[in-house]
């Protein structure tokens, strides 16, 4: 998929979740149904990765 492809897709499977959605729900549900969302249209997904955070090449955080 071309990086406008990919991002197009995001952005309306974003769209779709918070339509079908709506407000209220914990942030958790919304990921959820952010990674069925594009998953349904084929992309792999990798959600709550681990992340190392450096600033003048020392870590300064672990998300």
């Amino acid at each position: 998929m071309v990086n406008d492809e990919l991002t197009g897709a995001i952005i309306n499977a974003s769209f779709e979740v918070s339509n079908e959605l709506g407000a209220g729900f914990l942030e958790s549900v919304y990921e959820k149904a952010l990674i069925v969302a594009l998953s349904q249209r084929g992309l792999n997904i990798n959600a709550q990765v681990p992340l190392k955070v450096r600033f003048r090449n020392v870590i300064v955080g672990d998300f």
